[in-house]
């Protein structure tokens, strides 16, 4: 009877010890499958990462040769406005001593005829 029970438990024992066995390895199938996918995971949030930085230093770029480009043409269009001001101030210069003269125009025009009408 000793001999049976220490058999029975013998056995319980080595299936315990089995199904601990199955049980570690699947666990550690399960584990290596977790850690398979988890760097994959990471890979893929590497290239996502690089993929945005990239698109992100592109994006910069662009701003600052748009910003640049801009800001050539507003200093362009200030340079043409200055000129333009500058045109308008000479020209009503140039406008008074014409108006001056149209102003002499008119009295000789108006003398001449006064001499014609005194002829």
């Amino acid at each position: 009877k000793d001999c049976a029970l220490l058999t029975m438990d013998t056995v319980v024992t080595q299936v315990d010890a089995s199904m601990a066995l199955q049980t570690l390895t699947a666990i550690e199938q399960s584990a290596q499958a977790v850690a398979h996918d988890a760097a994959q995971l990471v890979d893929g949030l590497k290239s996502s990462l690089q993929s945005v930085t990239e698109n992100s230093l592109n994006h910069m770029q662009v701003y600052r040769d748009t910003v640049e480009h801009t800001m050539q043409h507003a200093q362009h269009g200030i340079s043409h406005g200055r000129s333009l001001i500058e045109k308008c101030q000479q020209l009503d210069t140039e406008m008074d001593r014409i108006h001056a003269l149209a102003a002499q125009l008119k009295m000789i025009k108006q003398v001449l005829a006064e001499l014609e009408a005194a002829i």
